[in-house]
């Protein structure tokens, strides 16, 4: 089942999960090799993934939109 989904993802979503799994580690390794507070590294790991999964929302309203004004 889980082969069958992630089949089904298109260059787009492959690009956005990379791109959100670089935002939520790259806080957390560099807090890890900076020897700052981890809990800051998690808490900007958050807020960078939140705005990915964000922008994702924001590019699939727009094209839903642009497709409803050719239509």
């Amino acid at each position: 089942m889980g082969l069958l989904l992630l089949e089904t993802f298109g260059l787009i979503e492959w690009i956005l999960l990379t791109v959100w799994i670089l935002a939520i580690s790259a806080p957390i390794i560099y807090s890890l090799k900076n020897k700052t507070p981890v809990a800051l590294g998690i808490s900007v790991a958050l807020l960078l993934g939140y705005i990915v999964q964000y922008s994702w929302v924001v590019m699939r309203n727009y094209q839903i939109r642009r497709q409803f004004r050719l239509g």
